[in-house]
């Protein structure tokens, strides 16, 4: 849910067509070992409340800023 919600929302936009898999990866990656309690809060609630929202935002826009 938390990859799907990131492209809806233009993380992904900027990417280069062929680093997208990459950024992908390590998306998933950052948020499995930083963000786990994120992850299974949204495994458990299974929907996107306000504040799950900017708890994943905040997660995406930190990795985007540190992905290079």
């Amino acid at each position: 849910m938390a990859l799907l919600w990131a492209v809806q929302n233009g993380y992904f936009d900027e990417i280069p067509l062929e680093r997208v898999k990459e950024y992908q990866a390590r998306l998933t990656e950052y948020l499995s070992t930083s963000k786990a309690a994120l992850l299974a809060k949204i495994s458990v609630e299974k929907t996107l409340s306000d504040a799950t929202t900017a708890e994943l935002r905040a997660a995406a826009d930190q990795f985007k800023q540190g992905w290079s």
